[in-house]
């Protein structure tokens, strides 16, 4: 049987799991997300936040009616 010679390849025997996630460096690691602002003039209308593997998660702004507006 032949060996892996990736070096990226990590036993499991040295993995453990946690709460906070951990990046791991290398030319194959996934890039950090990015958080971007959906704008409609000065107003945020929603927050999209695309993860290093191409999951993309909108998050939608909605306003309710200020006493100013509705007077």
């Amino acid at each position: 049987m032949r060996q892996n010679t990736f070096k990226s390849v990590i036993s499991g025997k040295m993995v453990t799991v946690g709460a906070t996630p951990v990046y791991v460096g290398g030319e194959h690691s996934v890039p950090a997300p990015r958080v971007s602002l959906v704008r409609t003039g000065d107003e945020v209308t929603a927050i999209e936040i695309r993860c290093g593997c191409g999951q993309v998660i909108v998050l939608d702004c909605i306003y309710e009616p200020s006493a100013e507006s509705v007077a």
